[in-house]
């Protein structure tokens, strides 16, 4: 890691709030097993038991450990934002880069076909998909990862033809550097950063958004440990157990907060470096 950037995070206090929130996370993600018990091990005798000491976060519709159920959905969040990226930012970079570097039919084709993706809201779009693909946590993120492949090619396209007519584009040009190479060198090297920044800010709208679907029934399915899921489970008993709905919802906004400041925190960063090299 770049000793400017660490600089610079050690700068912003919401940065450095949001590398603790995103640190924990990962940790509890990588040592779920070792923190915490069975998330899916059912007790009906101890259901709806109060926070205490011996159940932190109390027990939930099943007489499970709530803490244990959010220690292990911090895996599926992890798992949500980093395959639905997976998915969506390479082929949203290819679909938007090259055709709009090319140029031509092409570029007229995928163009239009992304905006007709993005003609469409998002969520109804996802349900859709899902309604096509059939309902679970992996059809869910491919829906939204569909949603966001239209959006980051979009913007691709937008980096690639303004950074196409830059000076030190027309240079390579003028020496006899192949198009390929150009591209690959100097175009999309020049355009990625505000994807990137696009792709960290849609990390805590994937995460909610796909919460809702669980809460809906369309993404995880119960026992998963799916803070949407879970507070679908306990939603019914909400005057009595309130806090079987209250923490799943906290981490899901402490979480989405925590990337939604790494994502700001991205976009200055960048910002700036680009200002640097202009």
């Amino acid at each position: 890691m770049p000793l400017r950037f660490i600089k610079e995070v050690g700068r912003d206090k919401r940065a450095l709030f949001s590398l603790a929130i995103i640190s924990v996370v990962v940790f509890c993600a990588i040592f779920a097993d070792l923190l915490a018990s069975n998330y899916a091990t059912q007790n009906l005798s101890q259901r709806f038991l109060p926070p205490s000491l011996e159940h932190p976060l109390g027990t939930d519709v099943a007489g499970r450990e709530m803490l244990s159920r959010i220690i292990y959905g911090t895996r599926l969040a992890l798992y949500i934002i980093i395959l639905s990226t997976i998915l969506a930012l390479p082929t949203g970079v290819f679909l938007g880069g090259l055709p709009g570097y090319v140029g031509g039919k092409v570029d007229l084709v995928v163009g239009r076909i992304v905006d007709v993706l993005l003609s469409f809201p998002p969520i109804l779009l996802a349900i859709a998909l899902i309604a096509i693909l059939g309902s679970g946590l992996e059809n869910a993120i491919l829906a939204f990862a569909v949603v966001k492949t239209a959006a980051y090619a979009r913007l691709t396209r937008g980096q690639v033809l303004a950074t196409k007519e830059k000076t030190f584009v027309e240079a390579s040009r003028m020496i006899g550097q192949s198009r390929s190479r150009i591209f690959l060198s100097h175009i999309l090297p020049n355009s990625w950063a505000p994807v990137i920044i696009e792709a960290a800010s849609d990390a805590p709208t994937t995460l909610i958004r796909i919460a809702g679907l669980s809460y809906l029934g369309l993404g995880s399915q119960p026992p998963s440990p799916d803070w949407g899921t879970i507070i679908y489970e306990n939603q019914s008993y909400i005057r009595n157990a309130a806090y079987a709905v209250i923490f799943p919802g906290l981490a899901i906004l402490i979480v989405a907060v925590a990337f939604c400041f790494f994502g700001e925190f991205l976009k200055d960063y960048l910002g700036k470096r680009s200002q640097r090299t202009q």
